[in-house]
């Protein structure tokens, strides 16, 4: 539950909701991988150092407010954990200690060089991660508008209900979502509730900056605390088909010419 509220704050939302089934989510959920994790606390680190080069007191020996943010962020429970995630970052010297054991640290150019390509790692890409209800009855407004717009923007779409393979679905949809260039979430439901999966995603994606398309059937209404992001209130296939596209060639960094994009038409 931190790491959601930490990725829905970082991608601008400021009071995210929790309510009961949020709270079970989470109790159900993945933590997030080990890497991952340090990932997280070394940006979390080099967004607190003012000037390249400077020093900084590693989180784990933090008294200050520091400590704390530090522990969320990466997904931690104490200082221990967050003196095993510092270990791992200076043994691939994307951390240095000033003297050996000593408390105080810099972010290495190579540790730089690994944040920027993590930043750059989905704007190169053409995939399009797909986060929406898996009910046989979107079966179709996937077939017939999602998908083909996303195409037809010289994307790949990828929905990870569709991929086999081994391992926790977390980590696959947390690794799928660092690919992707960008997010399509449609927060569309049935009479049992909103997908709270779809949520997780899209704030996942915001904390990351990557750029994500609301989109949710004219009459189901979002959470409040998506409902300040500029959906696309669809109402019927064809409409959200001509608007996804629309969108997406409208965005200035996501444009692509269709004519020649490596995408896939996949059946």
């Amino acid at each position: 539950m931190t790491t959601f509220l930490v990725d829905q704050r970082n991608g601008g939302n400021e009071m995210p909701r929790v309510d009961d089934k949020r709270l079970q989510w989470a109790k159900d959920g993945e933590d997030l991988p080990v890497w991952t994790r340090a990932e997280r606390l070394l940006g979390f680190i080099a967004g607190r150092i003012d000037h390249l080069g400077h020093d900084y007191i590693l989180p784990s020996q933090s008294t200050q407010d520091d400590g704390l943010e530090a522990l969320a962020h990466s997904e931690s429970i104490n200082a221990s954990e967050l003196s095993y995630l510092e270990a791992y970052l200076v043994s691939r010297a994307w951390l240095s200690r000033l003297k050996p054991n000593s408390h105080v640290c810099r972010v290495t150019v190579d540790g730089y060089r690994h944040l920027a390509e993590l930043a750059t790692e989905s704007v190169n890409s053409r995939q399009a991660f797909v986060a929406m209800w898996f009910d046989e009855s979107m079966e179709e407004v996937y077939d017939r508008a999602i998908r083909p717009a996303i195409e037809e923007a010289g994307y790949r779409p990828y929905r990870v209900d569709m991929e086999h393979f081994s391992g926790q679905i977390d980590n696959k949809v947390i690794a799928e979502i660092r690919r992707s260039r960008f997010l399509v979430a449609d927060f569309s439901h049935g009479s049992d509730g909103a997908r709270g999966s779809v949520y997780y995603e899209a704030g996942f994606a915001h904390g990351l900056g990557l750029e994500v398309i609301f989109c949710c059937r004219d009459g189901t209404e979002p959470h409040f605390d998506t409902r300040q992001y500029n959906h696309i209130m669809w109402k019927n296939m064809e409409d959200l088909r001509e608007r996804l596209v629309t969108r997406i060639l409208a965005h200035k960094d996501l444009y692509v010419r269709a004519i020649g994009s490596p995408t896939t038409h996949t059946s």
